[in-house]
């Protein structure tokens, strides 16, 4: 449907209004003015019939004729009739000879008969034209009647209705005029807001709406204003922040890529900028163009489409190692992506970290191994003096020295295992199918003597078929650690529970429980640190590292340890899983 200008439509519209207003008027005026005139015109024949009549009353009709031509030369018709409807004289019929006619079923002369008088508005048939008849009843009984043609009635009614129309014609001609000029300021005013509007659309959020056509167009007004401030102060508002975020990101000394939802570069920092100096020209590139590792990209790909995909991982790590520096990236994916913004990658520089763990490492080792050849002096030395007897005090000195440097000599090779297992990895692990329960059976077998010290129960819950793939040595040993702690903690006569299950994705959880004070929520995510004691007053009894060292076995078999209390009855429940093997045949 087509689309009108408001100009058109105003005019449209005073045009339509203008003739509805007049049309009703003048059809209404014909009607009125029809029968007024008509009226007017019976009445005013009425009125000459009935002075006919008195003035003919009783005479013959030689005196008659006379009359009735003077009233054919005025244009009207002039008959009379007989008491029995027959026509004794009419201007229409000159010929005495003539039949005379019957005109008793007239209405006009059926009226007169009976009532006195009476007119019509009808066809002649004689004429063959419309007459305005009005028939008056002498004294005499005769009938006297006049007619007149409706044509002059008619005129006079067509020449009033012609001037109503013509004023109506000037009114809709004055209506027009002033709806033209009325559109055309609406329009200018129109035209002036439209400017105002693409102004703000092209950026001018400055532009506000001065003119109105009229308090109508006030809202949409002040709508536009109060709509081109909130953008401005938006866009001010988005500014301040993206400036922000700048300043922020330039400031960082991690490198910040950000992505979009196709995994194209979007932005980055100043310090991604200087790792990698590629990303001057990579505006749009994908990232493997930036970063010269397929790792970083797979790792994109695989976050966008597990966005996409509506699934829960959200972000992924790789390392990046190097000869000149060794880079960890952290890519994230936003809570709801879009095609703007896809994901994040942080990337951080962890050359001098590394190298700071590998001297840690070698000096831990360097100054371990170097530390036992004194004190296996010491020891030795204190043993020979204790065994060589002496007064009471020198055999206290000497047991000092013996139990101190037997606790060093635990802290040292503890330390060496641990820098071993830092260094090493999962490299010099002999992995091959295990029997847990061998294992429990070799670390309560060195535990024996403190579980009976304590009169400790072992509650042992593992199948005989079951198998996890690993080194026995380090498993036996994890064991030991986690039931020294347990015997160190539990009450005595309590129960200890040793317990082997099928965990998820192919892996065994092996369980080591006690019912000792427990371990707080606090403390339960530091206990596998180096050194870290839950209870600090406990002095030389436990190194500290002895978690920490069950922590990188179990992460060397590609397992993982953790801590519940309280747990299913007990209140510390250690777990650690482990690769499943194959069940042994049976012979």
């Amino acid at each position: 449907m087509p689309a009108f200008s408001f100009r058109a439509q105003i005019m449209l519209c005073m045009l339509c209004t203008t003739v509805i207003a007049f049309c009703a008027p003048v059809y209404y005026a014909r009607v009125v003015l029809h029968k007024a005139v008509l009226q007017e015109t019976q009445n005013d024949i009425l009125r000459k019939a009935e002075g006919l009549a008195q003035m003919l009353e009783g005479k013959d009709m030689d005196v008659l004729r006379p009359y009735a031509l003077s009233a054919a030369a005025m244009g009207m018709r002039l008959s009379v009739i007989d008491a029995q409807g027959t026509v004794l004289l009419d201007t229409q019929q000159n010929d005495e000879k003539t039949k005379p006619d019957n005109h008793s079923d007239r209405p006009e002369v059926r009226e007169a008969l009976q009532a006195g008088q009476g007119t019509s508005l009808r066809y002649s048939l004689t004429l063959r034209d419309e007459l305005v008849y009005a028939a008056v009843r002498c004294a005499d009984g005769r009938v006297l009647r006049l007619a007149m043609p409706y044509v002059g009635v008619q005129e006079v009614l067509d020449k009033q209705v012609r001037s109503i129309s013509l004023v109506a014609c000037a009114a809709l001609a004055v209506a027009l005029l002033l709806a033209l000029l009325l559109s055309a300021g609406i329009r200018r005013q129109l035209a002036h807001m439209v400017r105002v509007v693409e102004n703000i659309s092209l950026g001018n959020y400055d532009c506000r709406l001065r003119r109105v056509p009229g308090k109508e167009f006030m809202p949409l007004a002040d709508a536009v204003n109060r709509m081109a401030q909130n953008i401005n102060d938006q866009i001010k508002t988005m500014q301040d922040q993206a400036g922000q975020l700048a300043s922020v990101l330039d400031t960082m000394d991690d490198g910040v890529l950000v992505l979009d939802g196709r995994g194209r570069v979007r932005r980055y920092n100043r310090a991604f900028m200087q790792l990698f100096p590629a990303a001057r020209e990579s505006q749009d590139a994908p990232v493997l163009a930036v970063v010269p590792d397929p790792h970083v990209q797979e790792a994109v790909e695989a976050l966008l489409h597990s966005a996409n995909e509506s699934e829960q991982v959200r972000e992924q790590h790789v390392q990046m190692e190097g000869v000149a520096r060794s880079l960890n990236v952290h890519i994230s994916a936003p809570a709801q992506p879009s095609a703007a913004l896809g994901a994040v990658a942080v990337f951080r520089d962890v050359s001098a970290l590394l190298r700071l763990e590998r001297v840690r490492q070698d000096f831990v080792a360097n100054a371990s191994h170097e530390l036992r050849t004194p004190l296996t002096a010491i020891q030795s030395y204190a043993e020979t003096l204790a065994g060589m007897g002496g007064t009471a005090e020198q055999q206290q000195f000497c047991a000092v020295i013996l139990k101190n440097s037997t606790y060093l000599r635990r802290l040292i090779d503890a330390l060496l295992q641990l820098t071993r297992l830092e260094q090493a990895g999962t490299a010099t692990l002999p992995m091959q199918p295990v029997d847990p329960r061998a294992c429990l059976d070799d670390a309560l077998a060195f535990c024996s003597a403190a579980i009976q010290a304590r009169h400790l129960q072992v509650a042992e819950d593992i199948a005989p078929d079951l198998r996890v793939l690993g080194s026995e040595q380090h498993i036996t040993q994890v064991f030991c650690n986690l039931l020294s702690n347990a015997c160190r903690y539990a009450p005595e006569g309590s129960t200890l529970l040793a317990r082997a299950q099928l965990h998820k994705d192919g892996m065994v959880a092996l369980c080591i429980g006690d019912q000792g004070k427990g371990i707080p929520q606090a403390e339960q995510k530091r206990v596998f640190e180096r050194f870290y004691r839950v209870e600090k007053h406990r002095g030389q009894g436990n190194t500290g590292l002895g978690l920490a060292i069950c922590k990188h076995i179990v992460e060397a078999h590609g397992g993982h340890i953790w801590v519940q209390s309280p747990a299913e009855g007990y209140s510390t429940l250690f777990s650690f899983t482990l690769p499943q093997a194959a069940a042994a045949k049976e012979c």
